[in-house]
């Protein structure tokens, strides 16, 4: 798949993301194919340096510059959980609360919205309320909830085992392997350091300028981000600096 990575004019395989793929070689009629999995893409050095804890950056991109408030700090020292308000799979009602509730029965000092219930305005989720529209793992059950939209032709993932968060292109590439928490979305922002570009499959209201949450992370640290007065595309490059 063209999100794992590219083949550069001298034959060398350049990883971009996580999962695994095939890469086929080929001279004449004579060809093979082997199956590699990209277990950690290279980064880049960032361009603004964030310290450890919250902090408030501006930060100035190619598409602007924009206030960010970021909470950073070690993979090492943290323990990253995805977590729902339902004890049980949910096809309507399930139960909401403020996020400071999860962060109290966690007992957490930082967390964010992940991902949200299907809007009623949506043909699939009319007459329903709080039903969730993506896939996301329950770290305190040990299990998943809407594990059937892992088929997703559009949804990104991200999934945490131990200190490891790792970032997957489209749901489906996901081998199923047992993981600490999970979450699905869309769109996936950055792969190996570079702007994921998705702006052709991002509905208009993603293009409108407001608060913009994601999580990422260097492979050293983890990074929650509130990039304010950005489209989505603009937080990517806002993640990226």
């Amino acid at each position: 798949p063209p999100e794992l990575g590219t083949i550069t004019s001298g034959g060398l395989f350049a990883a971009r993301g996580y999962g695994s793929g095939k890469v086929v070689a080929s001279a004449g009629a004579a060809s093979t194919a082997v199956t590699l999995t990209v277990q950690s893409p290279i980064g880049r050095r960032p361009s603004v340096e964030t310290p450890v804890g919250h902090s408030y950056q501006t930060v100035d991109t190619v598409r602007g510059r924009f206030g960010v408030h970021v909470v950073k700090y070690a993979l090492s020292e943290v323990t990253v959980k995805t977590v729902t308000g339902n004890v049980a799979d949910c096809e309507a009602d399930c139960p909401v609360q403020p996020l400071v509730e999860y962060l109290n029965q966690t007992g957490s000092f930082a967390g964010m919205n992940g991902t949200y219930l299907c809007p009623p305005d949506y043909s699939w989720c009319a007459g329903k309320v709080n039903s969730y529209d993506y896939a996301v793992h329950n770290s305190a059950l040990g299990t998943w909830l809407n594990e059937w939209a892992l088929v997703s032709p559009q949804n990104a993932l991200v999934t945490i085992t131990g200190k490891t968060l790792r970032f997957y292109r489209h749901v489906y590439s996901y081998d199923r392997g047992a993981v600490d928490g999970a979450i699905s979305n869309f769109p996936i922002l950055l792969l190996g350091g570079a702007v994921v570009d998705t702006e052709a499959e991002q509905a208009d209201y993603q293009r409108q300028k407001g608060t913009k949450g994601s999580i990422g992370t260097d492979g050293t640290y983890v990074y929650l981000s509130l990039a304010t007065n950005a489209s989505v595309t603009e937080s990517a490059y806002v993640l990226q600096a």
